[in-house]
């Protein structure tokens, strides 16, 4: 079954109004929760967005706040999100670094006590349309275990790096598990397996099941030792930069708010060489492509070239969805 962007657009906004959203919040949050699945992330679009409703209605978001400025600290600030739907606040943080970075050639917001900001890609892509390389962060809800340790002491905490350019800018959006739990969740949807290990179950073994591992919460960290040491280093530098919550303390709550965000901008324009940037951007991506292929392989992607071909289909086509989910947002 597929939905036109409209028809997901209308009904999102929809929802959103009838939950005391104001006009202007409604459409952003509605357009982020559209794009996610036009772009194929449909664990953060439409699969996402009864639990989000749900959340609105347990309290832990607040959807009159405003992001306050904490400190200034030349091209860096420090804001408080006062519990904010966590897509405004992390569109607004990203636009205030892209405004600091053409001011200053680099901008960097630091922000505590905002809420879950969806696919992080977005304000990825949202730096690179403004000319900016983007590179922000977030922390989360303990979900991985340090390296040969057996409990969740560290976050999942998403990273994105973003490179304007003219032919598709270059996104990587990536979490620090080997799968996300939003794709995790997805397989388990689709009645599937991984494609390789992605955690622990509940006894410790590693397996490719997507329910035992959503069931322990323990997902196995990218590169082992070393996404585990990256997972810690981000909760660090956005607890210190922010002055919010670090991943033990958002372990104590029931529920995922309250959490440390991190958005910085580079405006390229603002570098020396900058004409002839795009040109060594091309030559860099047209060599990665020039490679031997494995078997099984058509051709090698750089991050944010699938997605971008995925945006083309579903705008054409009509975005996929999951009939059952679909069906229940029609009747919120």
């Amino acid at each position: 079954m597929r939905v036109t962007y409209e028809q997901m657009f209308q009904e999102f906004n929809r929802v959103l109004l009838k939950n005391g959203f104001s006009m202007e919040k409604a459409q952003v949050c509605a357009r982020i929760f559209t794009e996610n699945s036009r772009d194929g992330v449909y664990s953060h679009g439409l699969n996402s967005f009864p639990s989000f409703i749900q959340s609105l209605q347990k309290g832990t978001i607040d959807i009159s706040s405003q992001p306050v400025k904490v400190e200034a600290f030349g091209a860096m600030e420090r804001w408080d999100a006062k519990y904010g739907p966590g897509m405004i606040n992390a569109t607004f943080a990203m636009n205030r670094a892209v405004e600091l970075a053409k001011e200053n050639g680099i901008g960097c917001v630091a922000l505590k006590n905002s809420n879950h900001w969806m696919r992080g890609a977005t304000y990825g892509w949202q730096a690179a349309d403004s000319g900016c390389v983007g590179l922000c962060w977030t922390t989360a809800l303990p979900a991985i275990p340090p390296w040969g340790g057996k409990e969740a002491k560290l976050g999942n905490n998403p990273i994105v790096f973003s490179i304007p350019r003219e032919g598709g800018h270059v996104v990587l959006d990536i979490a620090i598990s080997q799968f996300s739990y939003g794709k995790m969740r997805t397989y388990q949807l689709n009645n599937e397996m991984l494609p390789m290990n992605g955690g622990y179950d509940t006894e410790g073994n590693l397996t490719n099941d997507p329910g035992k591992i959503l069931e322990s919460r323990l997902a196995l960290p990218i590169g082992y030792w070393k996404g585990a040491g990256l997972a810690l280093v981000i909760d660090l530098i956005s607890m210190v930069l922010s002055g919010g919550r670090c991943v033990s303390e958002l372990g104590k709550q029931e529920t995922e708010h309250g959490i440390s965000q991190v958005f910085t901008a580079f405006d390229l324009s603002r570098l020396p060489g900058h004409s002839e940037m795009s040109e060594r951007i091309n030559q860099v991506l047209d060599d990665f492509h020039d490679t031997e292929l494995l078997d099984g392989f058509d051709r090698v992607r750089y991050p944010g070239e699938g997605t971008s071909h995925m945006r083309k289909e579903n705008m054409e086509k009509g975005i996929p969805v999951v009939e059952s989910i679909w069906n229940q947002v029609l009747a919120l």
